[in-house]
């Protein structure tokens, strides 16, 4: 739609703010899995999450409520009908088990449990546990006992991956941490959002026979992905007379928010999805050159921190 040209300088002290405030409902993940195994991973993961703009249940850090009147272990399958999403971890141990009667353990209850009452879930097995796994069941296979190692510290989780597998669940293999993390983004559609801002005199309508100005300023998804729940607010040094979305040159159809503040001072917009290299652009009519002091946008209830400004032409 625009094209980078010679810079002016309509855009001054723009900021981008990060704060604890939610435009949209989050989507909450639960990340099940023994902490012993994955501890570090299990943090990383939470804040990779909460910065994509998910609500995270964690058993260590207090997320996943515990009723005094009940057991901890029935507080987690609770945490599991909480959440929209559940991330089973498989390591080398085993973990602490829910029923020991038949020797299920706490993460595999919460994947039953998951799964039968159709809870979105993904399952992820450490490589080096995935290998053990593969040779112990050739062993089994053939008669020989099972043994112990540090890759894998129990047979049952040999029957744990069993269960997933005859579910014909597909099961994803990370080697580290940072696979692990890119392996849940991609699963997850999860962008970096960035835009970009074009500002500039309305092109063929500068000015209005009253004396008022026109201006346009226009925003680029520029995430290589599109941006969902895109939510946008600008803030002036001092009050215009009208904003408005134009839709005739906009990528984005279902919109809202709540529009120009009583003040004329502040302008709130959302809109539901803006696709790859899609544009929202509004209009604005003022008094004199606005004056934009604040810009802050958001995507899934997250604050885009690394969009890149282009200053309109002149």
């Amino acid at each position: 739609m625009y094209t980078s040209a010679r810079c002016t300088d309509l855009v001054r002290n723009i900021n981008i703010l990060r704060r604890e405030e939610t435009w949209y409902p989050l989507k909450t993940i639960m990340i099940s899995s023994t902490v012993k195994d994955f501890k570090d991973a299990r943090k990383i993961l939470k804040d990779v999450l909460v910065a994509a703009g998910y609500k995270v249940l964690i058993s260590e850090d207090g997320s996943i409520l515990t009723d005094s009147s009940e057991e901890t272990y029935e507080s987690c399958l609770k945490a599991v009908e909480q959440s929209n999403i559940v991330i089973f971890l498989i390591g080398s141990r085993y973990g602490s088990l829910f029923d020991e009667t038949h020797g299920i353990s706490v993460t595999r209850q919460e994947y039953r449990h998951a799964k039968a009452i159709g809870k979105r879930y993904f399952v992820f097995v450490d490589g080096g546990v995935w290998t053990a796994y593969s040779v112990c069941k050739s062993y089994l296979e053939k008669g020989l006992p099972f043994v112990e190692s540090s890759s894998l510290s129990d047979s049952r989780i040999i029957d744990f991956i069993d269960e997933v597998n005859q579910e014909k669940k597909w099961i994803h293999q990370f080697s580290d941490v940072s696979n692990l993390v890119r392996q849940i983004k991609s699963q997850l559609d999860i962008v970096n959002p960035a835009y970009e801002l074009y500002y500039q005199p309305l092109k063929g309508n500068p000015s209005n026979p009253d004396g008022t100005l026109n201006f346009e300023i226009g925003f680029k998804n520029i995430s290589g992905g599109p941006l969902f729940e895109f939510y946008v607010n600008l803030q002036f040094a001092a009050p215009i007379i009208h904003i408005e979305y134009d839709f005739t040159r906009s990528a984005v159809n279902l919109t809202g928010g709540k529009g120009l503040s009583g003040n004329k001072t502040e302008f709130k917009w959302a809109g539901q999805m803006l696709p790859t290299d899609g544009w929202i652009v509004f209009t604005m009519r003022s008094k004199l050159t606005p004056r934009i002091k604040l810009i802050t946008a958001k995507h899934h209830g997250r604050y885009v921190t690394n969009g890149r400004v282009i200053r309109g032409t002149g």
